[in-house]
């Protein structure tokens, strides 16, 4: 029986590496459209698969057309010169996604290794989005950078002098219609004048993301939030106090388009107060994803107040590290009366969190058997009983962490994984971009 390619496609794009291949076995056209599947966003983990898709990329050149994203994060082996020689000449002019490796991957001195990354980018012609996974970026890669005109979305770029904060403000004038941006830097490094760029130059920028507490002022992140914030659909701030400030709490009131918002305390000595905290309640948009994690002083009536705001919105919830919250509000939260619990929760972080006990799965398992995905419950009081019901009832379930010390549990890693559910070490918090948020 004869398929459309469009409905190969359609169903290919939903299998892993194994089952494509495996389809590619079938006939000539099932073959040409899972190896378009696979040329297109390699699952690649180490550099013997690296080496193995730039050969058959270099043997066929009618595949070349179908590159569209490469994440170089996701190999563990470290890369050399050559491998990044290849993907210039045979990946980069159709690439539209990159991701770079980390750093300590790179086999080379620095001024080789930035010599060799400004070399990648100067053979793109198409690339929209651009992954620096935290690369501190040379002088004259940056600038190469900078020439770019198709990139509209730039993450995790690192910032550690001022003279980076100084590129990356060209950057945003260059390219007045990013729509992502994502900072990543040392604790005294200024960043004012990258948010002040952003307010005068950006016209379409939607996510903003700023980590390892960040120098950033209240005062230029308060005219940050009141210039952007009405456009914004995602705003991550992990450990800066400038963002946790008063002002620019009352500034979200007015981000109304805002479905995925991060305020992340890498130290307790960022937390939100509870004043603060309750300030949020109200002036929170209907969010789908939110993320306090090690926020401490977030209690029971507090999470409250924000189920009952966010309760037909949130898909995905992070409270790791709250340990002020009490058994009965979790409860309420995830079992309680309609309006006041959540209704649509798919992605849930509870790692760390002391109060979970079995009594809190099995409320999981009744009100969210159909749609949880995504669960951490490191480090919690969990049994091997309360594990057992969640899983044979969340019959969605892909990505579980219950990693506990000193836990004996009769239900093994192995036997999670049989049900197909993809078992993590506890990460203290969920990796959103692993999970598609």
């Amino acid at each position: 029986m004869l398929h459309p390619p469009e409905l190969l496609l359609a169903i290919f794009v939903q299998l892993n590496a194994e089952s494509l291949l495996a389809s590619s076995l079938v006939s000539h056209s099932w073959r040409e459209s899972a190896l378009h599947i696979l040329v297109s966003n390699p699952p690649l983990r180490s550099r013997m698969a690296l080496v193995g898709y730039l050969d058959m990329l270099s043997r066929h050149l009618y595949l070349r057309d179908s590159v569209n994203q490469l994440d170089l994060d996701r190999i563990g082996d470290p890369l050399g010169i050559s491998e990044f020689q290849r993907i210039a000449e045979f990946a980069m002019p159709r690439l539209r996604k990159l991701t770079l490796p980390r750093q300590y991957r790179l086999l080379s001195a620095f001024t080789e290794r930035d010599s060799t990354v400004q070399s990648l980018l100067a053979s793109a012609e198409r690339l929209e989005s651009l992954d620096c996974a935290s690369y501190a970026f040379g002088e004259d890669s940056f600038r190469t950078l900078n020439d770019l005109p198709t990139v509209t979305s730039l993450t995790r770029v690192f910032i550690s002098t001022r003279r980076d904060s100084e590129l990356l403000c060209k950057f945003i004038e260059r390219h007045p219609k990013i729509v992502k941006l994502g900072v990543d830097g040392f604790p005294d490094t200024y960043g004012d004048d990258v948010l002040l760029a952003l307010c005068q130059y950006s016209t379409e920028l939607h996510d903003f993301s700023v980590g390892h507490s960040w120098n950033v002022s209240p005062d230029a992140a308060v005219e940050f939030i009141g210039k952007r914030g009405p456009s914004m659909t995602g705003l991550s701030a992990r450990a800066t106090p400038g963002f946790f400030s008063l002002g620019v709490l009352q500034g979200l009131s007015q981000a109304t388009r805002l479905q995925c918002l991060s305020l992340c305390c890498g130290s307790t000595v960022y937390a939100l107060s509870s004043d603060s905290l309750r300030l949020l309640c109200r002036t929170i948009s209907p969010v789908r994803v939110l993320v306090l994690q090690r926020q401490v002083h977030l209690d029971g009536d507090i999470l409250t107040r924000l189920c009952e705001r966010l309760a037909p919105t949130l898909v995905g919830l992070d409270v790791s590290g709250c340990v002020l919250l009490p058994e009965e509000s979790l409860l309420d939260a995830f079992g309680g009366e309609e309006g006041t619990r959540l209704e649509r929760l798919e992605q849930l972080n509870l790692c760390d969190v002391p109060t979970v006990t079995d009594k809190v799965l099995n409320t999981l398992a009744t009100h969210f058997a159909t749609t949880l995905t995504c669960l951490d419950v490191g480090t919690t009081q969990i049994t091997d009983q309360g594990l057992h019901n969640l899983v044979e009832e969340c019959t969605d379930l892909q990505w579980l962490s219950f990693f506990t010390v000193g836990m004996e549990m009769p239900l093994t890693r192995e036997a999670v994984k049989r049900k197909g559910i993809h078992v993590a070490e506890s990460l203290f918090w969920i990796d959103w971009r692993l999970v598609g948020w």
